[in-house]
């Protein structure tokens, strides 16, 4: 397929937004857990706008941690002192 093609057909969602939580709570950490927050509720959103699509979304985490947290984590041990206790629970 032409590249021309192929570029053309591409779609990008690009946002941003401010971590929230006190400034003593404000990280590295803390942000990329709020920014895979905010994608997953970008795709929810178009998956109820759209339910009928058919695609893959791709998410660039350079932080490991970070993304292995978000995903490996109990519900039934995530406890309210945890820290960063709010993101965490809203990707589960």
């Amino acid at each position: 397929m032409d590249s021309r093609i192929k570029r053309r057909h591409r779609r990008y969602i690009r946002g941003g937004r401010r971590t929230p939580g006190p400034q003593d709570a404000q990280g590295a950490y803390r942000s990329e857990l709020a920014g895979l927050l905010g994608i997953t509720i970008i795709v929810w959103i178009l998956e109820r706008m759209v339910p009928d699509s058919q695609g893959v979304v791709v998410i660039g985490c350079d932080g490991l941690p970070t993304l292995r947290r978000s995903l490996d984590t109990d519900p039934g041990r995530l406890s309210t002192s945890s820290k960063h206790f709010d993101i965490i629970a809203a990707l589960m």
